[in-house]
Parts: structure tokens; C-alpha cells; sequence
């Protein structure tokens, strides 16, 4: 009896010393990840917010980019220079703005259309050539107050009667000729594409109830996907507190970027929604990004209920068997799940040491010889994607990289590259080439080729791209570079490199190239824009006798 009594003692102790306190550091951490996790989730929203409304800011800035680029193209400069009152331009002036307006149009996604306004506010050229001549339907003294800017000037929404069933938005460019206000720019885009941007945000679909809505700088609302808000109306009246209103300045810079957002309560025919609404002051717009408050309580209140059971079966079960099977397991345990984590983290070598006869030993063998067997798999793999890379990447007779892998790696680099970096391209052929194959015959020309090549690899960083884009066409994409000094001295090693190229043939003429270069940003930013540049730098070279080098000037 008293040995029974002394177990039941050790038990109780046991449970009180091993069970009741890991149940109430379950109860403690249980709370706090509740508490933790609502702040979490709502931490998410605010940075969710936060992206969208740079995202719309970045709308805006391609806005931007659009009428910047058709202003300071040749059409609009001639315009500009001719000195003429804009409702003075004769027809063929008029008909080649609205060819090029038309082009900015189909070229891009975001422009609904492009206008030239005079200075009274009428239309004299427009891709929409309906409106040619009749008074902008702009909101009213949007002009005014583009004028009164000096900038670029972001108008509220509006619709042109008979014409669009969308809202519409436009930035304006007021135009000055030696301080004379001349007429404006106009680029009109739909309000639509900022809810479809928005709605197919990646960052949104992690909340089941969620509502976005974007406000003009009045806090009317452009795009919304609540049913219970309506275009027009001013998203103040739905919220506990008003919001202020923002400014419509929207020349860009470090002032344009969206202030830290802040956190909105508002009802629904659904219920209580919380949400943040993030302000870009650059232009006054707004976004408010939000979800039903049960979405963020009712799956922490399970939360809380399946961690109660589970820690509770954990504790009990732990309570019962960890004293006996703890020795056993652990040590093994321990030593499988480090070999597995550094096998992960690319230790190949990584094994599970254990020389016993039992299940651990059964299992040190088969994870053994499965890692061996994966090594053998992945080195295979490595190998044979290695084999088919360089197989289709590069040009079989040059031995550099063919069109299609030097178009794709430069386009990869602009598309990765911002307006701070500076690169250069250039496109050079072999002058009288044809003479080479007719006169010396097709193998040295072939022979030319591959001398070339090898030496325009020789003269280049690892890091810039050489590739062959033609018969005796070569394309090089110097990384980096922003003196045309340095561009230069590297087209003379170039003109060098090709001269050595001579000696493979006998008797055969010293090898000239004619080069053409393009400079990113400058020229352009993508691979077609620069290519284009670059071509036409080449045959400025080749009209000017071949044997030189030209950098495009526009």
C-alpha cells in the first residue's frame, strides 16, 4: 500500500511538474499568437496598400512617360519651332500629329487618346478625329490650371458624351514657345485600367472579402469593386472619419511617394470593414484597400480552439511516453533531421551516420543511398542542361552567341536596368565582305568570320554580351559604360581586332569594319529602340565611306 502510494505520489508530482506548466505556457502562447497574428494580418494589409498605391503611382508615372515621349518627339518639336499659332498649321502638318497621335495610342495599353489643343482650348489635331475642332471636353478649367502649373497637370474624371462609356482621367502638358503660352498636350487614359490592375494584383487574392476603391484628390471615387459605393460619390461618407484632400501636383520626384497609409473603418451591407488607404501625394489620388473584420476574427478564433485540443493531446501524450522513448529516439532523430536540413541547403555530401542493426540503422541506409542516387541525378541533370544551353544558344560557325540568345540576355539586362545605368550597343558589319567570299572563296570567308568573332571575345569584359546577328553582322552590348570616350576607344580596338583578323588568309586585303552605336537611356530602352538607333548610326558610318565609327544622334 505504501508503495502504491508513494507511485501515485510520483504521478502526481510528475504531472504537476511536467504537465501543468507546459498547459499554461500553451494557454500564454496561445493568446499571444492571437494577438500576434491579428496584428500580422493586419500589418499585411498596410504593406498590401502601401503596394497598390505605388502600383496606381506607377500608372501614373507611365502616363507620364507617354506624353513626355510624344512632346519631345520630332513631329510636336517642329510644331513648337515653326512659331506658329497652332490653329494656323496647315493640313499636311495637321494630318501627320494625328498620324503620330495615332501611333502612341495603338502603342500603348494605357492611352485612351492624345489631343493638340491651342490656346483657347480647341482641339487642331487628335487621334480621335471627330473632335478635331471643337472644344476639348476636358473638365472645366483644366486648361487654366495647366497653365497657371507651368507642368504637367492631372485632371479629374469625366466622359465625352456619345464617344466613351467609361470614366476617363487626362494629364495635361501646357506648351510654351519662348515664354509664350502656345496650347497644350493632352493624353486621355481610362479609369478602368486602374480597377483591372488592381483587381488582378497577386498581392489581394490572399483575402477572401476584399474591397478596392480609387479616389481622384476631391475624394471622389474613380474605380470600385464594393457594390455599396458608387463613381462619383465622395468616399468621406462612408468612413468614420473624413479623409483630406490631396493636391494635384504631379511633376514627379521625391515628394510623389505614397505617405505611410493610414487605417479606415467604415460599415457594409456585409458588415464591419477595416482597411488602410494610402494617399500619392505627387497627384492627390488615393487607393483603400480593405476586408470584413470577421475575415481576420474567425480563423483566429479556430485558431485559438485547435491549438487549445492540440496542445492539450500533445501535453498529455508527451506526458506518457517522453520519459521512456525520449533516450531512444532522440539522439537518431536529431542526427536524421540535421543531415536532411544540410542536404537541403546543398551539402551533398551531408549523410546520416548510425551504425546500429535496428529501424534508425534501416533508415541511415535508404536515406544514404537515396541521397547517392540524387547526386548522380542532379550532376546528370546539370550536364545535359548545360549540353542543350550552349547547343542552342550559341552560333555554330562563330562560336559566340547566336541572334536569338544575344536579343533575349540584352533584353533581360534593360529590362532589369533603370534610368541611372548607362549602357551602350553596337552593330558592326565587315566592309566588302562580299568581295572576301568572291575573291578568296566561301571557306575564308567562313575563316574571317570565326577570326572576328574570336577577337571582338577577346577585346570585351565577361560581362558585356558579343554575339553574331548576321552573315558578317556582329551586335556587342557594352555594360556600364557612360563616357563615349571609353565607347570610342573601344570601337578603335575593334578596328584593331579586325585588321589583326587579315593575316589568316594570304595575300588578303587588311579587314575595316563600319560600327554604329546606340546608348541606353539616351537612345532608348528597349532592345528594338536601340537596335534601330544603332542601325542607323551603322549606315551613317557606310555613307561616309565605310572604315568608322558613329554614334547615333537623333
Amino acid at each position: 500500500g505504501v508503495f502504491l502510494k508513494l507511485r501515485r505520489l510520483f504521478w502526481l508530482v510528475f504531472l504537476l511538474c511536467s504537465v501543468i506548466p507546459p498547459l499554461i505556457l500553451s494557454v500564454f502562447l496561445i493568446t499571444r499568437s492571437y494577438n500576434t497574428e491579428k496584428n500580422l494580418v493586419l500589418r499585411n494589409l498596410q504593406t498590401t496598400s502601401a503596394v497598390l498605391s505605388t502600383s496606381l503611382s506607377n500608372i501614373l508615372d507611365a502616363n507620364r512617360t507617354d506624353i513626355a515621349a510624344t512632346f519631345e518627339g520630332p513631329a510636336l518639336q517642329r510644331v513648337l519651332a515653326s512659331g506658329k499659332d497652332f490653329r494656323e498649321l496647315d493640313k499636311d502638318s495637321k494630318e501627320y500629329l494625328v498620324k503620330v497621335f495615332k501611333s502612341r495610342v495603338r502603342a500603348s495599353a494605357l492611352v485612351m487618346g492624345v489631343a493638340l489643343m491651342d490656346k483657347e482650348g480647341y482641339i487642331v489635331a487628335s487621334s480621335n478625329e471627330q473632335l478635331m475642332g471643337s472644344k476639348n471636353p476636358l473638365p472645366e478649367n483644366s486648361l487654366e490650371k495647366a497653365k497657371e502649373k507651368k507642368g504637367y497637370y492631372l485632371t479629374d474624371t469625366f466622359y465625352i458624351p456619345l464617344m466613351t462609356k467609361v470614366p476617363l482621367y487626362a494629364m495635361i502638358m501646357p506648351l510654351y514657345n519662348n515664354g509664350n503660352f502656345r496650347g497644350a498636350l493632352g493624353f486621355s487614359f481610362s479609369a478602368d485600367f486602374i480597377q483591372k490592375m488592381v483587381d488582378r494584383a497577386e498581392l489581394t487574392k490572399r483575402f477572401q472579402t476584399r474591397l478596392i476603391t480609387v479616389v481622384d484628390r476631391n475624394n471622389r471615387i474613380i474605380s470600385t469593386s464594393d457594390p455599396d459605393f458608387y463613381r462619383g460619390e465622395s468616399l468621406s461618407n462612408y468612413l468614420e472619419k473624413p479623409l483630406s484632400e490631396g493636391s494635384s501636383d504631379i511633376s514627379g520626384g521625391e515628394n510623389g511617394a505614397p505617405k505611410k497609409p493610414e487605417l479606415v473603418r467604415f460599415k457594409t451591407s456585409r458588415g464591419n470593414n477595416i482597411g488602410y488607404f494610402s494617399r500619392i501625394e505627387e497627384n492627390g489620388w488615393g487607393l483603400i484597400l480593405s476586408i470584413d473584420e470577421n475575415e481576420i476574427m474567425a480563423p483566429l478564433r479556430e485558431m485559438i480552439l485547435w491549438n487549445a485540443i492540440f496542445a492539450a493531446a500533445v501535453i498529455i501524450a508527451v506526458s506518457m511516453i517522453f520519459t521512456r522513448l525520449s533516450s531512444y529516439f532522440s539522439g537518431p532523430f536529431l542526427k536524421l533531421t540535421d543531415a536532411m536540413e544540410r542536404y537541403r541547403r546543398g551539402d551533398q555530401s551531408a549523410r546520416f551516420e548510425y551504425r546500429g542493426d535496428d529501424e534508425f540503422g534501416q533508415i541511415a541506409v535508404t536515406f544514404n543511398e537515396m541521397a547517392e542516387t540524387l547526386n548522380v541525378v542532379l550532376s546528370n541533370e546539370k550536364l545535359k542542361s548545360k549540353y542543350y544551353e550552349d547547343k542552342s544558344n550559341v552560333d555554330q560557325l562563330s562560336g559566340i552567341l547566336n541572334k536569338a540568345a544575344t536579343e533575349t540576355l540584352i533584353s533581360k539586362i534593360l529590362e532589369d536596368s533603370t534610368d541611372t545605368d548607362a549602357h551602350a550597343v553596337l552593330i558592326m558589319d565587315i566592309d566588302n565582305f562580299k568581295s572576301i567570299n568572291d575573291n578568296f572563296g566561301h571557306a575564308a570567308g567562313d575563316r574571317v568570320i570565326k577570326e572576328v568573332a574570336a577577337e571582338l571575345k577577346k577585346t570585351f569584359r565577361e560581362m558585356d554580351i558579343v554575339g553574331r546577328i548576321g552573315g558578317d553582322e556582329f551586335m556587342v552590348f557594352i555594360r556600364h559604360v557612360e563616357d563615349i570616350a571609353v565607347i570610342r576607344e573601344k570601337a578603335e580596338h575593334i578596328a584593331e581586332a579586325a585588321a589583326r583578323s587579315s593575316c589568316i588568309v594570304e595575300s588578303l586585303p587588311d579587314i575595316t569594319m563600319s560600327i554604329g552605336c546606340s546608348r541606353f537611356p539616351a537612345d532608348g530602352t528597349t532592345f528594338r529602340e536601340l537596335y534601330e538607333k544603332a542601325d542607323k548610326a551603322l549606315y551613317t558610318t557606310k555613307r561616309s565611306g565605310k572604315n568608322g565609327f558613329t554614334v547615333y544622334e537623333a
